[in-house]
Parts: structure tokens; C-alpha cells; sequence
């Protein structure tokens, strides 16, 4: 089974981005986070990344990834509006692939 560590970043409003920054430490997945940075007055933006592994694939790895924060963040009302975006992937070394826990992919939210 491969992993691979997908590179995201979420914007928001920069009063919120210390909330959504300790939110997405618990998503199932996490992997990093780089500090908030404020890009102006109403803009922010968290460099973050998580594990997508390859057996959970729809579409792609990225597309999957933006999936899953979508829906932990959806349930957070209070942290909206967030934008989050994946940028880029990078396959896991094989020796840190067994420590990384399985993905959990919450139900899709109903309409």
C-alpha cells in the first residue's frame, strides 16, 4: 500500500486561522502545518499537508485529499468561509509508510 504526502493550503479570514490551524491537527491524516500567514487585511493562508494512501483514491490523490478536509471543515460552520486547495504530492518513503495510521474518509454529507 503507497502513501503519499499531499501538500495543501487552506485561506481564510485571518481571524480564524489559528482555530482552523488546531483543527486540521486532528483530522485523520494530518501530517504538517506551517504557522498561519496573514496575505492582507482579509486573507490568510496555512501551509499545511496530509497522508492520502493510494487504496483510497477517487479521481486523484489530490482531488481526494480536498475531499476529505472539505468534509472535516464542513462541519465546522463556525471556521467558514475556508478555501482550501492541494497543491502538490509527494510519495512517502516505504521505512515511514507502516507508521502513518490508516485513512478514515468520513460519509458524504447529505445535500
Amino acid at each position: 500500500m503507497t502513501a503519499y504526502r499531499i501538500s495543501m493550503q487552506a485561506i481564510c479570514h485571518p481571524d480564524r486561522a489559528s482555530a482552523i490551524a488546531e483543527y486540521l491537527q486532528v483530522i485523520p491524516g494530518f501530517y504538517s502545518i506551517a504557522q498561519p500567514q496573514t496575505l492582507e487585511a482579509e486573507r490568510a493562508h496555512i501551509d499545511f499537508s496530509v497522508v492520502v494512501r493510494e487504496e483510497v483514491q477517487e479521481g486523484t490523490l489530490l482531488n481526494t485529499a480536498e475531499e476529505r478536509v472539505g468534509q472535516y471543515l464542513w462541519q465546522r460552520p463556525d471556521l467558514q468561509p475556508v478555501d482550501v486547495k492541494a497543491l502538490a504530492q509527494e510519495r512517502l518513503p516505504e521505512d515511514e509508510e507502516p507508521h502513518i495510521p490508516p485513512d478514515y474518509i468520513p460519509p458524504q454529507r447529505a445535500l
